[in-house]
């Protein structure tokens, strides 16, 4: 064998194996794509919270009323604003009928609402107080 016959064949594996390697990890890929858009579409279609309604109380609280559909699990809530600051404390609720009615004292630097429950998170901008 010389030695550009030897160049020849190191050079073809090579290629070999890139074309292997590339078509290995585009089947990871789409084998993990295609998983978290199934798990996307069971998050997406398993909706706990069918209304909410938001505004703001006589004493500067937050007045947070929800609709559910079902009673399972927790719902929690707590209130985001500027990265410098530290956050708040979560609000921990486990409802036992389709209505939820809260008042929250909301932090000065929050300026939105996170709702999540066991299979959705809302978030929403803080409304204008008067």
């Amino acid at each position: 064998m010389t030695g550009e016959g030897f160049f020849s064949f190191i050079e073809t594996g090579t290629r070999a194996l890139l074309v292997t390697f590339a078509l290995v990890a585009g089947y990871i890929i789409l084998r993990r794509m295609a998983r978290q858009m199934r798990k996307g579409v069971d998050i997406a279609t398993r909706q706990s919270i069918e209304g909410l309604d938001m505004h703001w109380g006589e004493e500067g609280r937050l007045y947070v009323g929800l609709e559910l559909t079902d009673t399972q699990g927790k719902i929690t809530i707590h209130f985001e604003g500027d990265p410098n600051t530290e956050a708040a404390a979560s609000h921990i609720l486990e409802p036992e009928t389709l209505q939820v009615n809260e008042d929250f004292d909301v932090p000065a630097y929050a300026h939105s609402i996170v709702i999540a429950t066991d299979s959705e998170r809302i978030y929403r901008r803080l409304p204008v107080r008067l």
